[in-house]
């Protein structure tokens, strides 16, 4: 549900119209919409062999069902939703008790013949994004706490609800200002924290596993974590949204179809 707040920004109730409002893959200018005008969203979960996927679900303006899918895989990967759908993992690595690794990277190209979404998510916004302006490889943090991330408390006022202007820097600002050991004793944990208590359980329970000799979750080698995808898409009435970016989704079946690991030998 952060994005119905830490991303947002003022400007979303101009954005016009486009009449993508109904069953299907709206835009991504009409998603920036649905994701200011309901901040409530409710939460479903469906364990997987990798972790578990859950499901953001909205009603829009016109009273629709809009879902956003994204995957949790153990130990520390996620695959946020997209439009129409995604493989990109963000992988978030412990290298000791107080400091973390963030890689990005995707399973492999999914391609989008139909346009769906059209201009790019970051095309109407007064964010910039790291990766789209400086592309692959290490990129530099220019937003720290040493310079409060670049917040400026005008455009705060404004024009958005951060005040920082690099879209991943508004991550980094609300989990970094929580210090580097946090005192979840004093956390109160709601609805919309339903994917978090999942994932800790999961791990607990991994964790518990591994001590009493079970192998960890997820490893075999012969399962492919290249069909792991998100998604996004406003649904038929009584779809369900389990269906989404999975080898079942017609447009997965049409644009990306199941991986072929390669044969022993081959």
């Amino acid at each position: 549900s952060h994005i119905s707040w830490l991303h947002q920004w003022d400007g979303v109730e101009q954005i016009p119209d486009d009449g993508s409002d109904k069953p299907g893959y709206p835009t991504n200018a009409m998603s920036w919409k649905f994701w200011r005008h309901d901040r409530a969203p409710r939460l479903e979960i469906e364990d997987t062999w990798y972790g578990f996927k859950y499901a953001g679900i909205r009603t829009t303006p016109n009273g629709h069902t809009h879902v956003r899918v994204t995957a949790y895989c153990y130990p520390f990967f996620t695959v946020v939703a997209a439009l129409p759908f995604s493989t990109r993992h963000g992988v978030f690595v412990p290298i000791d008790d107080h400091n973390t690794a963030r890689f990005t990277f995707v399973t492999r190209d999914v391609e989008n013949p139909h346009g769906i979404g059209g201009p790019g998510l970051f095309e109407r916004t007064p964010f910039t994004h790291a990766r789209n302006e400086q592309g692959t490889g290490v990129l530099p943090r220019v937003y720290t706490a040493e310079n409060d991330y670049g917040i400026d408390r005008v455009v705060q006022r404004t024009l958005t609800y951060s005040g920082v202007a690099e879209f991943v820097s508004q991550d980094f600002m609300v989990t970094e200002s929580m210090g580097q050991i946090y005192d979840r004793s004093q956390e109160r944990l709601g609805t919309s924290d339903k994917a978090i208590i999942r994932m800790r359980r999961l791990l607990l329970g991994a964790a518990r596993g591994l001590a009493d000799g079970a192998p960890p979750p997820a490893v075999d080698g012969d399962l492919d974590y290249r069909g792991i995808r998100s998604a996004e898409k406003i649904l038929e009435p009584g779809a369900d949204w389990r269906a989404l970016g999975t080898d079942d989704d017609p447009l997965v079946r049409e644009t990306d179809p199941p991986a072929r690991l390669p044969q022993a030998g081959g």
